[in-house]
Protein backbone atom coordinates (compact mmCIF):
# COMPACT_ATOMS: atom_id res chain seq x y z
CA UNK A 1 0.00 0.00 0.00
CA UNK A 2 3.02 1.93 0.73
CA UNK A 3 4.11 1.80 -2.63
CA UNK A 4 0.89 2.33 -4.45
CA UNK A 5 0.85 5.78 -2.35
CA UNK A 6 4.21 6.75 -3.01
CA UNK A 7 3.77 6.05 -6.81
CA UNK A 8 0.31 7.92 -6.90
CA UNK A 9 2.29 10.96 -5.22
CA UNK A 10 5.20 10.45 -7.75
CA UNK A 11 2.74 10.72 -10.43
CA UNK A 12 1.40 13.77 -9.47
CA UNK A 13 4.32 15.82 -8.81
CA UNK A 14 6.12 14.69 -12.23
CA UNK A 15 3.35 14.24 -14.56
CA UNK A 16 2.20 16.93 -17.11
CA UNK A 17 -0.34 17.00 -19.54
CA UNK A 18 -2.67 14.84 -17.36
CA UNK A 19 -5.52 14.08 -19.53
CA UNK A 20 -8.11 11.00 -19.19
CA UNK A 21 -9.66 10.61 -22.42
CA UNK A 22 -9.05 7.10 -23.77
CA UNK A 23 -7.79 5.84 -20.85
CA UNK A 24 -4.18 6.86 -21.41
CA UNK A 25 -1.96 9.52 -20.01
CA UNK A 26 0.75 11.88 -21.34
CA UNK A 27 4.11 12.10 -19.26
CA UNK A 28 7.04 13.97 -19.31
CA UNK A 29 9.49 13.40 -15.79
CA UNK A 30 12.50 15.76 -14.51
CA UNK A 31 14.27 12.61 -14.02
CA UNK A 32 13.80 10.84 -17.47
CA UNK A 33 14.52 14.34 -19.22
CA UNK A 34 17.49 14.36 -16.95
CA UNK A 35 18.66 11.41 -18.06
CA UNK A 36 17.93 11.52 -21.91
CA UNK A 37 20.06 14.97 -21.57
CA UNK A 38 22.85 13.08 -20.21
CA UNK A 39 22.83 10.52 -22.64
CA UNK A 40 22.76 12.95 -25.60
CA UNK A 41 26.11 14.68 -24.09
CA UNK A 42 27.80 11.32 -23.49
CA UNK A 43 30.42 10.59 -26.80
CA UNK A 44 28.02 7.90 -28.06
CA UNK A 45 25.28 10.21 -28.20
CA UNK A 46 26.84 13.16 -29.72
CA UNK A 47 28.22 10.48 -32.75
CA UNK A 48 25.82 8.04 -33.13
CA UNK A 49 23.07 9.51 -36.14
CA UNK A 50 19.92 7.55 -34.57
CA UNK A 51 20.13 7.33 -30.90
CA UNK A 52 19.23 10.99 -30.47
CA UNK A 53 16.93 13.42 -31.85
CA UNK A 54 19.14 15.91 -32.94
CA UNK A 55 17.37 17.95 -35.53
CA UNK A 56 15.37 20.36 -33.51
CA UNK A 57 16.15 23.74 -32.05
CA UNK A 58 15.45 22.09 -28.40
CA UNK A 59 18.92 19.57 -29.25
CA UNK A 60 20.77 22.66 -30.42
CA UNK A 61 19.96 24.92 -27.02
CA UNK A 62 20.72 21.24 -25.03
CA UNK A 63 24.41 21.66 -26.77
CA UNK A 64 24.64 25.08 -25.93
CA UNK A 65 23.74 25.38 -22.79
CA UNK A 66 25.31 22.22 -21.12
CA UNK A 67 28.74 22.56 -23.38
CA UNK A 68 30.07 23.39 -19.86
CA UNK A 69 29.65 19.76 -18.56
CA UNK A 70 31.48 17.89 -21.48
CA UNK A 71 34.22 17.01 -19.17
CA UNK A 72 31.80 15.34 -15.92
CA UNK A 73 32.60 12.06 -15.25
CA UNK A 74 29.48 10.74 -15.57
CA UNK A 75 29.96 11.06 -19.05
CA UNK A 76 32.25 8.52 -19.45
CA UNK A 77 30.96 6.39 -16.90
CA UNK A 78 27.42 6.02 -19.34
CA UNK A 79 28.73 5.88 -22.55
CA UNK A 80 26.89 3.03 -23.51
CA UNK A 81 27.28 2.06 -27.37
CA UNK A 82 24.42 0.30 -29.39
CA UNK A 83 26.38 -3.09 -28.35
CA UNK A 84 24.89 -2.36 -24.42
CA UNK A 85 22.14 -1.13 -25.77
CA UNK A 86 19.82 -2.50 -22.43
CA UNK A 87 21.75 -0.40 -20.41
CA UNK A 88 21.47 2.55 -22.76
CA UNK A 89 17.50 1.68 -22.29
CA UNK A 90 17.34 0.96 -18.47
CA UNK A 91 19.49 3.94 -17.89
CA UNK A 92 16.91 5.82 -19.71
CA UNK A 93 13.68 4.50 -18.66
CA UNK A 94 14.94 3.60 -15.30
CA UNK A 95 14.70 7.38 -14.42
CA UNK A 96 11.34 7.19 -14.59
CA UNK A 97 10.86 5.78 -11.12
CA UNK A 98 12.85 8.53 -9.53
CA UNK A 99 12.03 11.68 -8.17
CA UNK A 100 13.56 14.77 -7.02
CA UNK A 101 12.75 16.14 -3.43
CA UNK A 102 12.25 19.23 -1.72
CA UNK A 103 15.33 19.66 -1.13
CA UNK A 104 17.10 18.49 -4.76
CA UNK A 105 17.78 15.22 -4.07
CA UNK A 106 17.43 12.41 -6.59
CA UNK A 107 15.77 9.77 -4.81
CA UNK A 108 13.87 6.15 -5.92
CA UNK A 109 10.50 6.42 -5.40
CA UNK A 110 9.10 3.07 -7.08
CA UNK A 111 10.02 -0.42 -7.95
CA UNK A 112 10.87 -0.36 -11.38
CA UNK A 113 13.27 -1.78 -13.39
CA UNK A 114 13.16 -2.23 -17.76
CA UNK A 115 15.62 -4.85 -17.92
CA UNK A 116 15.81 -7.11 -15.70
CA UNK A 117 19.64 -7.46 -14.12
CA UNK A 118 20.32 -4.23 -15.78
CA UNK A 119 20.67 -0.92 -12.94
CA UNK A 120 23.27 2.08 -14.83
CA UNK A 121 20.84 4.35 -13.02
CA UNK A 122 21.42 3.09 -9.66
CA UNK A 123 24.67 2.02 -9.85
CA UNK A 124 25.51 5.83 -10.55
CA UNK A 125 23.11 8.07 -8.81
CA UNK A 126 25.95 9.45 -7.33
CA UNK A 127 27.68 11.03 -10.15
CA UNK A 128 24.36 11.73 -11.35
CA UNK A 129 23.18 14.11 -8.45
CA UNK A 130 26.31 15.70 -8.66
CA UNK A 131 25.55 16.51 -12.51
CA UNK A 132 21.98 17.59 -11.66
CA UNK A 133 23.62 20.25 -9.16
CA UNK A 134 26.43 21.14 -11.19
CA UNK A 135 24.77 21.69 -14.40
CA UNK A 136 21.39 23.34 -12.69
CA UNK A 137 19.22 21.18 -14.35
CA UNK A 138 16.35 22.14 -12.55
CA UNK A 139 15.95 25.79 -13.65
CA UNK A 140 16.48 24.61 -17.33
CA UNK A 141 13.84 21.70 -16.95
CA UNK A 142 11.52 24.32 -14.85
CA UNK A 143 11.99 27.09 -18.05
CA UNK A 144 11.02 24.48 -20.27
CA UNK A 145 8.05 23.40 -18.70
CA UNK A 146 5.79 25.28 -21.47
CA UNK A 147 7.52 23.89 -23.72
CA UNK A 148 6.93 20.42 -22.76
CA UNK A 149 2.68 21.21 -22.05
CA UNK A 150 2.61 21.94 -26.13
CA UNK A 151 3.69 18.92 -26.76
CA UNK A 152 1.69 16.94 -24.26
CA UNK A 153 -1.00 18.78 -25.66
CA UNK A 154 -0.96 18.35 -29.11
CA UNK A 155 0.37 14.47 -28.30
CA UNK A 156 -3.31 12.37 -28.86
CA UNK A 157 -4.24 14.35 -31.87
CA UNK A 158 -1.49 14.16 -33.77
CA UNK A 159 -1.05 10.30 -33.14
CA UNK A 160 -4.78 9.26 -32.73
CA UNK A 161 -4.56 7.98 -29.39
CA UNK A 162 -8.15 7.56 -29.31
CA UNK A 163 -8.78 6.44 -32.74
CA UNK A 164 -5.80 3.96 -31.86
CA UNK A 165 -7.73 2.65 -28.76
CA UNK A 166 -10.80 2.29 -30.31
CA UNK A 167 -9.38 0.01 -33.34
CA UNK A 168 -7.41 -2.38 -30.88
CA UNK A 169 -10.49 -2.58 -28.47
CA UNK A 170 -13.07 -3.75 -31.52
CA UNK A 171 -10.43 -6.15 -32.78
CA UNK A 172 -9.15 -7.41 -30.05
CA UNK A 173 -11.42 -6.66 -26.83
CA UNK A 174 -9.88 -4.81 -23.95
CA UNK A 175 -7.73 -6.38 -21.49
CA UNK A 176 -5.98 -3.59 -20.08
CA UNK A 177 -9.21 -2.37 -18.31
CA UNK A 178 -8.09 -2.65 -14.84
CA UNK A 179 -4.50 -0.86 -16.09
CA UNK A 180 -3.19 2.58 -16.06
CA UNK A 181 -1.55 3.48 -19.30
CA UNK A 182 1.29 5.74 -19.82
CA UNK A 183 3.36 7.64 -22.25
CA UNK A 184 6.33 9.02 -21.52
CA UNK A 185 7.97 11.20 -23.82
CA UNK A 186 11.56 13.19 -24.47
CA UNK A 187 12.04 15.67 -27.32
CA UNK A 188 16.06 14.18 -27.05
CA UNK A 189 14.42 10.47 -27.42
CA UNK A 190 14.68 9.24 -31.22
CA UNK A 191 15.06 5.64 -30.91
CA UNK A 192 14.16 2.80 -28.87
CA UNK A 193 10.90 2.35 -27.93
CA UNK A 194 9.71 0.35 -25.65
CA UNK A 195 6.40 -0.67 -24.02
CA UNK A 196 7.34 -1.59 -20.04
CA UNK A 197 4.82 -2.73 -17.30
CA UNK A 198 5.12 0.08 -14.52
CA UNK A 199 3.44 -2.30 -11.64
CA UNK A 200 -0.02 -4.62 -12.16
CA UNK A 201 -1.74 -1.67 -12.46
CA UNK A 202 0.39 0.35 -14.69
CA UNK A 203 1.86 -0.07 -18.21
CA UNK A 204 3.94 2.40 -20.35
CA UNK A 205 4.89 3.27 -23.64
CA UNK A 206 8.46 4.78 -23.19
CA UNK A 207 7.97 6.50 -26.64
CA UNK A 208 9.75 8.89 -29.74
CA UNK A 209 8.12 11.88 -30.22
CA UNK A 210 6.86 13.20 -34.12
CA UNK A 211 9.29 15.96 -35.37
CA UNK A 212 6.34 18.13 -36.25
CA UNK A 213 5.55 17.77 -32.24
CA UNK A 214 8.77 19.07 -31.50
CA UNK A 215 9.60 21.64 -34.20
CA UNK A 216 7.99 25.33 -33.90
CA UNK A 217 4.59 25.91 -35.34
CA UNK A 218 4.91 27.21 -38.41
CA UNK A 219 1.04 27.53 -39.10
CA UNK A 220 1.20 25.05 -42.52
CA UNK A 221 -1.21 21.67 -42.61
CA UNK A 222 0.40 18.91 -41.53
CA UNK A 223 1.88 16.30 -44.01
CA UNK A 224 -0.75 13.32 -43.51
CA UNK A 225 1.71 10.86 -45.21
CA UNK A 226 4.59 11.64 -42.71
CA UNK A 227 1.77 11.42 -40.00
CA UNK A 228 0.31 7.60 -40.76
CA UNK A 229 4.39 7.31 -40.87
CA UNK A 230 4.86 8.35 -37.46
CA UNK A 231 1.87 6.56 -35.96
CA UNK A 232 3.68 3.48 -35.77
CA UNK A 233 5.48 5.56 -33.06
CA UNK A 234 2.83 4.83 -30.53
CA UNK A 235 0.64 1.91 -32.53
CA UNK A 236 3.25 -0.55 -33.12
CA UNK A 237 4.09 -0.71 -29.00
CA UNK A 238 -0.09 0.24 -27.46
CA UNK A 239 -0.87 -2.77 -30.14
CA UNK A 240 1.39 -5.52 -28.07
CA UNK A 241 -0.99 -4.67 -25.23
CA UNK A 242 -3.76 -6.30 -27.73
CA UNK A 243 -2.07 -8.35 -29.81
CA UNK A 244 -0.01 -10.63 -27.45
CA UNK A 245 -2.54 -11.71 -24.79
CA UNK A 246 -4.19 -13.31 -28.25
CA UNK A 247 -0.88 -15.21 -29.05
CA UNK A 248 -0.84 -15.73 -25.53
CA UNK A 249 -4.19 -17.77 -25.62
CA UNK A 250 -2.95 -19.21 -29.10
CA UNK A 251 -0.14 -20.42 -28.12
CA UNK A 252 -0.01 -24.04 -28.93
CA UNK A 253 -1.43 -23.10 -32.56
CA UNK A 254 2.06 -20.81 -32.71
CA UNK A 255 4.65 -23.09 -31.61
CA UNK A 256 3.03 -25.84 -34.01
CA UNK A 257 2.75 -23.41 -36.66
CA UNK A 258 5.04 -20.90 -36.48
CA UNK A 259 8.84 -22.27 -36.74
CA UNK A 260 10.49 -18.75 -35.95
CA UNK A 261 13.61 -19.57 -37.31
CA UNK A 262 12.33 -20.01 -40.94
CA UNK A 263 11.02 -16.13 -40.61
CA UNK A 264 13.95 -14.48 -38.59
CA UNK A 265 17.55 -13.52 -39.83
CA UNK A 266 19.22 -12.14 -36.32
CA UNK A 267 16.59 -10.07 -35.23
CA UNK A 268 16.38 -10.66 -31.78
CA UNK A 269 12.81 -12.32 -31.38
CA UNK A 270 12.36 -15.44 -31.00
CA UNK A 271 9.45 -17.70 -30.02
CA UNK A 272 6.19 -15.92 -29.57
CA UNK A 273 8.25 -12.91 -29.26
CA UNK A 274 8.92 -13.33 -33.46
CA UNK A 275 5.18 -13.57 -34.00
CA UNK A 276 3.68 -10.88 -32.06
CA UNK A 277 6.60 -8.41 -33.84
CA UNK A 278 5.03 -9.51 -37.11
CA UNK A 279 1.53 -9.47 -36.26
CA UNK A 280 2.13 -6.13 -34.76
CA UNK A 281 3.03 -4.71 -38.04
CA UNK A 282 0.23 -6.22 -39.75
CA UNK A 283 -2.30 -5.04 -37.48
CA UNK A 284 -0.55 -1.13 -38.01
CA UNK A 285 -1.12 -2.03 -41.93
CA UNK A 286 -4.73 -2.47 -41.57
CA UNK A 287 -5.33 0.91 -39.00
CA UNK A 288 -3.32 2.80 -41.31
CA UNK A 289 -5.47 1.51 -44.78
CA UNK A 290 -8.83 2.37 -42.86
CA UNK A 291 -7.43 5.68 -41.86
CA UNK A 292 -5.17 6.98 -44.62
CA UNK A 293 -5.85 4.80 -47.49
CA UNK A 294 -4.53 7.41 -49.51
CA UNK A 295 -1.34 6.71 -48.83
CA UNK A 296 -1.49 3.16 -46.67
CA UNK A 297 0.36 1.30 -49.68
CA UNK A 298 3.56 3.56 -49.54
CA UNK A 299 3.71 4.02 -45.58
CA UNK A 300 3.45 0.15 -45.27
CA UNK A 301 5.49 -0.91 -48.04
CA UNK A 302 7.94 1.54 -46.47
CA UNK A 303 7.92 -0.33 -43.16
CA UNK A 304 8.07 -3.87 -44.28
CA UNK A 305 11.30 -2.74 -46.11
CA UNK A 306 12.52 -1.40 -42.41
CA UNK A 307 11.35 -4.59 -41.17
CA UNK A 308 12.97 -6.84 -43.31
CA UNK A 309 16.36 -5.08 -42.89
CA UNK A 310 15.57 -5.42 -38.66
CA UNK A 311 16.16 -9.18 -39.75
CA UNK A 312 11.97 -9.67 -40.11
CA UNK A 313 12.56 -10.91 -43.85
CA UNK A 314 9.01 -12.34 -44.79
CA UNK A 315 7.24 -9.02 -43.17
CA UNK A 316 5.64 -7.80 -46.39
CA UNK A 317 4.80 -11.18 -46.92
CA UNK A 318 2.71 -11.81 -43.67
CA UNK A 319 1.37 -8.27 -43.71
CA UNK A 320 -0.62 -8.99 -46.92
CA UNK A 321 -1.66 -12.54 -45.72
CA UNK A 322 -3.70 -10.88 -42.72
CA UNK A 323 -4.64 -8.01 -44.83
CA UNK A 324 -6.03 -10.68 -47.63
CA UNK A 325 -7.70 -12.61 -44.37
CA UNK A 326 -9.40 -9.63 -43.10
CA UNK A 327 -10.84 -8.28 -46.16
CA UNK A 328 -12.22 -11.69 -46.31
CA UNK A 329 -13.48 -11.93 -42.90
CA UNK A 330 -17.15 -13.15 -42.17
CA UNK A 331 -19.17 -10.73 -40.63
CA UNK A 332 -18.77 -10.55 -37.22
CA UNK A 333 -14.81 -12.02 -37.54
CA UNK A 334 -12.16 -9.86 -36.02
CA UNK A 335 -8.45 -9.70 -36.15
CA UNK A 336 -8.01 -11.84 -33.09
CA UNK A 337 -10.55 -14.37 -34.76
CA UNK A 338 -8.33 -14.96 -37.55
CA UNK A 339 -5.28 -16.58 -35.97
CA UNK A 340 -5.97 -19.78 -36.77
CA UNK A 341 -6.48 -19.48 -40.14
CA UNK A 342 -3.47 -17.06 -40.50
CA UNK A 343 -0.98 -20.04 -38.40
CA UNK A 344 -2.40 -22.78 -41.42
CA UNK A 345 -0.71 -20.42 -43.52
CA UNK A 346 2.33 -19.54 -42.14
CA UNK A 347 2.97 -23.50 -41.80
CA UNK A 348 2.03 -24.04 -45.37
CA UNK A 349 4.74 -21.72 -46.52
CA UNK A 350 7.58 -21.34 -44.02
CA UNK A 351 9.81 -24.32 -45.62
CA UNK A 352 9.85 -21.68 -48.62
CA UNK A 353 10.72 -18.72 -46.96
CA UNK A 354 14.46 -18.27 -48.76
CA UNK A 355 15.11 -14.85 -49.41
CA UNK A 356 16.95 -13.82 -52.90
CA UNK A 357 20.32 -12.92 -52.64
CA UNK A 358 23.11 -12.13 -55.05
CA UNK A 359 25.24 -14.80 -56.60
CA UNK A 360 28.07 -12.06 -57.47
CA UNK A 361 27.84 -8.36 -55.60
CA UNK A 362 29.43 -6.53 -58.82
CA UNK A 363 30.17 -6.42 -62.55
CA UNK A 364 33.33 -4.51 -63.90
CA UNK A 365 32.78 -2.48 -67.14
CA UNK A 366 34.92 -1.36 -70.22
CA UNK A 367 33.96 1.81 -71.05
CA UNK A 368 35.48 1.43 -74.17
CA UNK A 369 33.47 -2.07 -75.29
CA UNK A 370 30.35 -2.52 -72.84
CA UNK A 371 26.97 -2.93 -74.34
CA UNK A 372 24.25 -2.48 -72.06
CA UNK A 373 22.31 -4.35 -70.74
CA UNK A 374 23.69 -5.56 -66.75
CA UNK A 375 22.90 -8.79 -65.85
CA UNK A 376 22.28 -9.14 -61.92
CA UNK A 377 22.06 -12.90 -60.54
CA UNK A 378 19.91 -14.30 -57.93
CA UNK A 379 19.86 -17.26 -55.54
CA UNK A 380 16.34 -17.73 -56.35
CA UNK A 381 14.17 -17.39 -59.01
CA UNK A 382 12.34 -13.93 -58.72
CA UNK A 383 8.74 -12.40 -59.30
CA UNK A 384 8.03 -10.55 -62.94
CA UNK A 385 7.39 -7.00 -62.73
CA UNK A 386 5.74 -4.25 -64.85
CA UNK A 387 8.97 -1.91 -63.23
CA UNK A 388 11.45 -1.31 -60.53
CA UNK A 389 12.88 2.30 -59.27
CA UNK A 390 16.46 1.23 -57.86
CA UNK A 391 18.82 4.26 -57.63
CA UNK A 392 21.81 4.69 -58.97
CA UNK A 393 24.84 6.20 -56.57
CA UNK A 394 28.18 7.17 -57.48
CA UNK A 395 30.80 6.06 -54.80
CA UNK A 396 33.13 9.14 -53.66
CA UNK A 397 35.57 8.94 -50.75
CA UNK A 398 33.88 5.93 -49.40
CA UNK A 399 30.31 7.90 -49.33
CA UNK A 400 27.61 7.00 -51.37
CA UNK A 401 25.92 9.68 -53.18
CA UNK A 402 22.72 9.47 -54.96
CA UNK A 403 22.84 10.32 -59.10
CA UNK A 404 19.38 9.17 -59.51
CA UNK A 405 16.34 6.78 -59.40
CA UNK A 406 15.95 5.01 -62.56
CA UNK A 407 12.43 4.16 -63.77
CA UNK A 408 12.54 0.90 -65.29
CA UNK A 409 9.73 -0.58 -67.25
CA UNK A 410 9.04 -3.96 -68.47
CA UNK A 411 9.68 -4.99 -71.95
CA UNK A 412 12.33 -1.63 -72.57
CA UNK A 413 14.76 -1.57 -69.99
CA UNK A 414 13.81 -4.26 -67.74
CA UNK A 415 13.66 -7.85 -68.03
CA UNK A 416 13.31 -10.82 -65.59
CA UNK A 417 14.67 -14.62 -66.56
CA UNK A 418 14.32 -16.75 -63.75
CA UNK A 419 16.85 -15.94 -61.26
CA UNK A 420 18.28 -13.02 -63.63
CA UNK A 421 17.50 -9.38 -63.60
CA UNK A 422 18.72 -7.83 -66.98
CA UNK A 423 18.55 -4.12 -67.05
CA UNK A 424 19.70 -1.27 -69.25
CA UNK A 425 20.75 1.82 -67.25
CA UNK A 426 19.36 4.69 -69.53
CA UNK A 427 22.38 6.83 -69.31
CA UNK A 428 25.56 4.71 -68.73
CA UNK A 429 28.18 6.34 -66.57
CA UNK A 430 30.69 8.18 -68.89
CA UNK A 431 33.54 8.34 -65.76
CA UNK A 432 35.26 5.99 -64.69
CA UNK A 433 34.88 5.16 -61.08
CA UNK A 434 32.66 2.95 -58.97
CA UNK A 435 29.03 3.03 -59.32
CA UNK A 436 26.13 0.97 -58.13
CA UNK A 437 22.71 0.34 -57.77
CA UNK A 438 20.28 -0.02 -54.46
CA UNK A 439 16.89 -1.86 -54.28
CA UNK A 440 14.41 -1.96 -51.78
CA UNK A 441 14.68 1.11 -49.95
CA UNK A 442 12.26 3.69 -48.28
CA UNK A 443 10.58 5.70 -50.63
CA UNK A 444 10.89 3.06 -53.73
CA UNK A 445 7.54 2.01 -54.82
CA UNK A 446 8.22 -1.34 -56.41
CA UNK A 447 10.11 -3.82 -54.50
CA UNK A 448 12.11 -6.74 -56.20
CA UNK A 449 10.87 -9.91 -54.50
CA UNK A 450 11.37 -13.74 -54.87
CA UNK A 451 8.32 -16.10 -56.41
CA UNK A 452 8.37 -17.21 -53.40
CA UNK A 453 6.81 -13.57 -52.17
CA UNK A 454 10.31 -13.07 -49.90
CA UNK A 455 11.86 -9.59 -50.65
CA UNK A 456 15.28 -9.23 -51.78
CA UNK A 457 17.20 -7.74 -48.86
CA UNK A 458 16.81 -4.19 -47.70
CA UNK A 459 18.91 -2.74 -48.78
CA UNK A 460 20.41 -4.98 -51.62
CA UNK A 461 23.26 -3.23 -53.15
CA UNK A 462 24.86 -3.94 -56.82
CA UNK A 463 28.20 -2.21 -57.06
CA UNK A 464 29.18 -1.35 -61.08
CA UNK A 465 33.02 -0.48 -61.23
CA UNK A 466 33.64 1.93 -64.46
CA UNK A 467 36.62 1.65 -66.14
CA UNK A 468 39.11 1.33 -69.32
CA UNK A 469 40.39 -1.89 -69.30
CA UNK A 470 43.70 -3.08 -70.40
Amino acid sequence: MKKQILFALFLSICALGRAQKSGVEIRFSETYELANLILALTPYGISDEWEVQKNTPYYEEIVSQFHFMKGHPLLEKVNYSREKWEDFLSFRSDAFAFEINAQGKIQRSIDFFANPGHRPFDENLDLIQDFYTASHFHEFYQQHLPFYQGIADRYKAYFMVAETQQFLTEQFGYFESNTNSLIVCSPLVNRMSCRRSIDKNTSADFATLALPLILPNTGEPINQEQRASDIHLVFTETDHGFVNPISDKNARLIRKNFDYTRWDKESGYTGRDCFNEYMTWAVYDLFVQQYFPQYAEQVSRDWHFQNNNRGFIASSLFGQKLQSLYAERKPNQRIKDLYPALLNWTKSVQNDLKPPVLTQDSVRIDLAKFQNPIRISFSEPLQKVEALDPVLFKVVNGERQRIQVLNLKAGQNLEIQDNTLIIKIPELPKEPGLYGLTFNIQGRKHPLTGQNGVQVACPTRFFIWVDWVD
